[in-house]
């Protein structure tokens, strides 16, 4: 819910904070409770090591069922309760005690209350959770925010908690993009000059002392891979505030064939603001072996600087320079995968769904191509897709995301055996905006569990745009099947804020001692994570 480039926090304006719901196993071990990681695993719908259970129902079409948090789609078993001890003989032991299930709530005998005798978890901006239990510790990925380069940007960092009360901050497991494969500083030996001087930290020519001409050509590599490039050029000016005109030309050119492969034209109106470097990029083909060059030419038209020109091989770079979080977790054998939001400064990429891959859980390589699911221009999804989710059941991958048109934020999916075929289910979005109320401008981030026989999906969902003076809350959905969804008729089911984010980006964690929580985002500074517990009324 950032900008309208990035995801539906980038849709909803958020600052670079958004939904973010992913799978939860929480826990809270604290007191001995002899309920087992594959049991809350199992009960989230978690990795297929789990012990088979009912509450794994899912469809086993490769079509899609929105429940933006699919890690968070979960299978909730019947827990035993923490409290009763085995030894005892169950003649002399006291009765089990029950806590509230779904099912109760649905039917109006119970309600989630604030858990104020705990209040804020975890450190400052630690939000929008990811959860999954390994061993002995919960691992929770969530948004972490920085600034690069004068850049707001998000990464995706992991806290370790043996309770689902106490974290401990493990830093960044996915960062933000930003690294080329091959790049040169405009100084590099590598790269001629035809006009300019070296000029603090690159390369420039002026209007005054200067003619036209290439500023920079070279380095006639003839090493790069064939298939597919990206050639990026950072550049300033300095005045934008001027005639439109063209101030520079970019281009690659091959030196073995003597012919232009991409070439662009940058006028003035593109540069953002003076003395800023901007990235400019273009695509082409390479031949194996051939010669080739990254030129820039100067115009003379105004004072132009270059800092680098760089090579991406295979894929376009920074497609999640700015944005690389709205996390999405799940494990699967020895390996786990974390779907994220990703969005660049670079406004081809406002905001689609990338994967990255871990032996571990704690560090995180990117998965090649990226995005994995890019948006469609025209449809529901028009501006931007992300907050993801992701499940496997069956030999078959679920990935939930949300949609923004520029107006709505909506719930779809697309499933399939492999990452590579992953399909759009025909009836996204599934999870839809109401025409007025609480939720009509946002039905986003998701999270869901099992509850005897149904799914039940907590999202978040507010008032129509502008999102960051919109009216916020989470409320429930229920399902059968995960793709026809029924809203509950007592939503929201958390407090609702007054123009501002907040009670938003919804995380199911069910206990060892059989309680149910959601886990979201207070309205208040920070961006803290507080938790609502399921009580009898």
């Amino acid at each position: 819910m950032l900008l309208l480039v990035i995801c539906l926090a980038c849709a909803s304006g958020e600052q670079l904070d958004g939904p973010t719901s992913q799978p939860d196993a929480g826990a809270d071990l604290a007191g001995g409770s002899d309920i087992s990681t594959d049991a809350l695993n199992d009960a989230r719908g978690a990795p297929d090591t789990a012990p088979a259970d009912t509450a794994r129902d899912v469809p086993d079409t490769a079509d899609d069922t929105d429940t933006a948090d699919a890690s968070d789609t979960t299978d909730t078993p019947e827990l035993p309760d923490a409290e009763s001890d085995p030894s005892d003989d169950a003649s002399d032991a006291d009765p089990t005690p029950q806590y509230p299930t779904l099912t109760d709530l649905w039917e109006g005998r119970a309600s989630f209350q604030v858990d104020a005798e705990h209040g804020a978890l975890g450190p400052e901006g630690f939000h929008f959770l990811s959860t999954w239990w390994e061993g002995e510790q919960l691992y929770a990925y969530y948004i972490r925010n920085i600034v690069v380069d004068g850049i707001g940007r998000s990464a995706t960092g992991l806290a370790l908690s043996p309770d689902g009360i106490t974290f401990e901050d493990q830093g960044i497991a996915l960062s933000h993009g930003g690294s080329w494969d091959r790049d040169w500083w405009a100084t590099h030996p590598a790269l001629g000059h035809a006009t300019g001087a070296a000029d603090a930290d690159g390369w420039a020519a002026n209007t005054a002392d200067h003619a036209e001409g290439h500023m920079v050509y070279g380095p006639y590599v003839e090493d790069l891979a064939a298939g597919p490039q990206t050639a990026s050029f950072q550049l300033l000016i300095d005045v934008v505030d001027a005639p439109d005109d063209v101030v520079a030309t970019i281009d690659v050119f091959d030196a073995t064939d003597e012919r232009t492969l991409s070439t662009r034209d940058l006028r003035r109106a593109e540069f953002a603001s003076n003395l800023e470097y901007q990235i400019f990029n273009l695509d082409w083909v390479q031949t194996a072996g051939h010669r080739m060059e990254l030129r820039v030419y100067f115009h003379r038209r105004a004072y132009v600087r270059v800092r680098t020109v760089a090579v991406a091989q295979g894929h376009a770079p920074f497609p999640d320079d700015r944005l690389a979080s709205f996390p999405g977790v799940w494990r699967d054998d020895s390996t786990w995968y974390l779907t994220y939001e990703a969005a660049g400064t670079d406004r081809r990429w406002p905001g689609d769904v990338a994967l990255a891959t871990s032996p571990d859980g704690r560090t995180f390589t990117r998965h090649n191509p990226t995005p994995l699911l890019g948006h469609l221009d025209g449809g529901w999804e028009d501006v931007n897709i992300g907050t993801p989710s992701l499940f496997k059941h069956e030999g078959t991958w679920y990935l939930f995301y949300h949609g923004f048109d520029g107006t709505d934020v909506q719930i779809g999916v697309a499933t399939g055996p492999t990452f590579d075929r992953l399909t759009r289910h025909p009836s996204n979005p599934i999870l839809r905006t109401s025409r007025a109320g609480w939720d009509s401008g946002t039905v986003g981030a998701r999270s869901i569990i099992r509850d005897g026989n149904a799914w039940y999906m907590a999202y978040e969902g507010s008032t129509d745009a502008p999102f960051d003076r919109a009216n916020w809350s989470t409320g429930l959905a229920r399902s059968t099947d995960l793709i026809n969804w029924q809203k509950y008729s007592d939503n929201p089911v958390l407090p609702v804020t007054n123009a501002s984010f907040g009670y938003d980006g919804p995380e199911f964690v069910r206990t060892p001692d059989g309680r149910t929580h959601i886990y979201y985002r207070d309205p208040g500074p920070g961006n803290r994570t507080w938790r609502a517990t399921l009580s009898w009324h």
